[in-house]
């Protein structure tokens, strides 16, 4: 055996017990190619298999290239299966990214396949069409969510207004108008059963009246009409219910001035915010937002590709750098879930502050397969996803991915409380409280000072 068998390797020429096909073997997997996978009884025990992989963990992880060495994650166990139940061996070697087409020349894992240097690409990859035309697949073996990584030091921001902000401007101005509208309306029912004051006079005490109902004032000078009473009630009733709804009760308007930053959920959150680099792995799922029928998203991608140039290997995709600028607000990073929430999952236990999480909506998803070497011959092919089928039927793949997968949607850092803990409010949390009775009171001094020049002091009223 000579000194290119670390790249090779042959067969042992015997068909192992079925029972192995099974999940007893412990797997990691990434993008490889097969060289000549045999049948009992082949004579072509002499053929090679070599096996090209990349890091993107969970999924596969590539520790060293070598003869038969181990491989990490989900397709790792793949591999071991196939190799174990199909018996062959294989060589480990890098192939960088799951490949695209790029001037009519495919690169990466397919690439590869297209220029017959593999036999099978196994890594995550997108069943698309132009990769059928490259490379037949094999049955499906996982689902693939992407999904947006962003995060934020802290869940909360400092907003003095934030009790204002809440509620938009039109609806303060319709506030506004009803204030206007009901006080004159009680005015003119009370001038009409009584002369005692002037028209500004009643129309001014009842602004200031609703005014202060709106905030909860209880009035020390109910209107004595039956009439007013009743428009006073039906004011009262209606804004009551809109307060109620809007700030759900004392503690939830208290913690407005505390409110929760918003979250990066979906593509136009990304394309609205033009100085927040994104990432993507580079190779893989970025053409589709090149081919996307939005003009926002494919805005984004030439800001991904062109201005920010923010691709990266697969392996680097998750740098300390990268999650860094994550967690404090200024990247995010695209990828499928699985991905994100590993390394989401350790920056959270390595940081005391700050949050990581999923966007809301999903940016792609697809049905994950293999590819083959359109040249492997057909009875290799059988058997590849003929032990594929096997482990699908068994329930292996599905339990393998939600060992890697789950329903990841975010994490804290080991400081921060989980949500489920009410927060204490500190002064800096309620410094809004200060500016608003500071405005109050000044608005109160400048109508003092009025009607201390326009009314005599014997007649001013309390």
């Amino acid at each position: 055996m000579n000194a290119s068998f670390l790249r090779i390797a042959t067969f042992t020429g015997k068909r192992r017990p079925r029972s192995l096909n099974l999940a007893i073997y412990r797997l990691s997997g990434i993008g490889f190619e097969l060289r000549g996978l045999l049948s009992v009884g082949s004579q072509d025990s002499s053929r090679i298999l070599a096996t090209f992989a990349f890091q993107y963990p969970p999924y596969h992880v590539l520790h060293e290239e070598g003869r038969n060495v181990a491989v990490g994650g989900m397709y790792g166990k793949i591999l071991r299966v196939l190799s174990k139940s199909l018996g062959f061996s294989y060589s480990v070697s890098n192939a960088a990214a799951w490949g695209i087409k790029v001037n009519n020349t495919w690169n990466g894992a397919i690439g590869l396949l297209d220029r017959d240097e593999a036999d099978v690409a196994l890594c995550c990859t997108n069943p698309t069409a132009d990769k059928l035309a490259v490379a037949p697949l094999s049955p499906m073996i996982n689902p693939i969510e992407i999904i947006i990584l962003a995060g934020r030091l802290t869940r909360f921001s400092k907003d003095p207004f934030a009790v204002l902000k809440q509620l938009h401007y039109d609806v303060w101005a319709a506030l506004a108008i009803g204030i206007l509208f009901v006080s004159l309306l009680l005015t003119a029912s009370q001038l009409v059963l009584t002369r005692a004051s002037t028209f500004v006079e009643v129309c001014l005490r009842y602004i200031f009246l609703l005014f202060g109902n709106t905030w909860n004032e209880c009035s020390g000078e109910p209107p004595k009409w039956n009439t007013i009473r009743m428009f006073w009630i039906t004011w009262i009733f209606g804004i009551s219910i809109i307060l109620m709804n809007a700030y759900a009760g004392q503690l939830k308007g208290a913690m407005l001035f505390k409110p929760e930053k918003p979250r990066l959920n979906g593509l136009w959150d990304l394309h609205q915010k033009p100085n927040l680099r994104v990432y993507v792995p580079e190779n893989s799922f970025e053409y589709i937002f090149k081919i996307s029928d939005k003009t926002f998203v494919r805005q984004l991608y030439s800001r991904i590709v062109e201005k920010h140039k923010t691709r990266r290997p697969a392996a680097t995709l998750f740098s300390p750098d990268i999650l860094s600028s994550v967690l404090s607000t200024g990247a995010a990073v695209i990828a499928s879930r699985p991905a994100c929430a590993r390394a989401a999952t350790e920056k959270c236990k390595n940081s005391p502050i700050g949050e990581l999480y999923a966007g809301a909506e999903i940016v792609y998803s697809f049905h994950a397969v293999l590819f083959l070497n359109r040249k492997l011959p057909s009875y290799k092919q059988r058997l590849i996803n003929r032990s594929i089928r096997r482990l699908n039927e068994a329930g292996l793949l599905l339990s393998w991915f939600r060992q890697v997968a789950g329903a990841w949607k975010g994490c804290l850092g080991t400081a921060v409380p989980d949500g489920h803990q009410l927060q204490s409010l500190h002064v800096a949390d309620i410094e809004g409280i200060c500016y608003v009775g500071l405005i109050g009171h000044t608005i109160a001094a400048i109508a003092f000072v009025i009607e201390k020049i326009q009314i005599p002091a014997g007649r001013m009223r309390g």
